[in-house]
């Protein structure tokens, strides 16, 4: 089957400069030059069907996950990026207020490449499951203000924390939970997921923490 030959065409924001050789041999892709200045690898079929039409600086309100072809966009560390943008930018985001509306954005380095985030989140210690965490709440997403963190240590870092009085000791919940000597997560799913109250989501049984409050 003859090639067809994209050299040159302009698709959206993006002018095709040349053939790139997939080493997979599985996608004809194309190299690209976007009127930003960068320089993007698009796959033939996404060009031509408009789903793929900057490098990523174009980030339209309602769409955050772009086309890529870095062979990531099933994985839980893309849906951080996608989500850490979406309640930044996306007003139909219901973390919008939290995030967007306080003046919270994400720098343009992760903004316009999750190749750039990717990078980052391997070099700086992530780990499949875990949460992006802004060391200073007020602060915005870049390298400089954020980690890796488990539920516990992300939980610890809001403006609010859990406060609960037991036995006429008021202290939060991870604090509590060391106290006690019992699991954080599970404590914290009980309380945040299924509704228990402080006391009934302490003194339950191991095996009722994933069953809804009856």
């Amino acid at each position: 089957m003859k090639l067809d030959d994209l050299t040159g065409k302009r698709f959206g924001k993006l002018t095709v400069v040349k053939k790139h050789d997939d080493p997979t041999k599985k996608y004809t892709l194309w190299e690209c030059k976007c009127d930003c200045g960068n320089t993007k690898i698009a796959r033939a079929s996404l060009l031509k069907t408009g789903r793929t039409k900057s490098c990523g600086c174009y980030l339209p309100e309602h769409n955050y996950a772009m086309n890529t072809t870095h062979g990531w966009s099933k994985t839980h560390l893309y849906a951080v990026w996608n989500l850490m943008k979406g309640r930044c930018y996306n007003r139909n985001n219901h973390n919008y207020k939290r995030y967007g509306e306080r003046g919270i954005t994400v720098c343009e380095e992760w903004k316009n490449s999750f190749e750039a985030f990717r990078d980052w989140a391997i070099s700086s210690g992530y780990k499949n499951g875990y949460s992006i965490d802004r060391i200073n709440n007020d602060g915005n997403y870049c390298p400089q203000n954020c980690r890796w963190t488990d539920v516990k240590t992300q939980n610890n870092n809001r403006r609010v924390s859990l406060m609960f009085t037991h036995n006429g000791k008021t202290q939060n919940l991870s604090s509590w939970c060391e106290e006690l000597n019992i699991p954080y997560l599970r404590t914290w799913e009980r309380i945040m997921h299924y509704g228990y109250t402080f006391e009934q989501a302490i003194s339950l049984p191991k095996n009722k923490s994933r069953y809804k409050k009856e």
